[in-house]
């Protein structure tokens, strides 16, 4: 929601990204 579209996946989890 914040870096790449993969956070939309995890929108409470931005640190997907990294």
């Amino acid at each position: 929601a914040h870096n790449f579209p993969l956070d939309l996946a995890a929108v409470e989890a931005p640190a997907i990204n990294g």
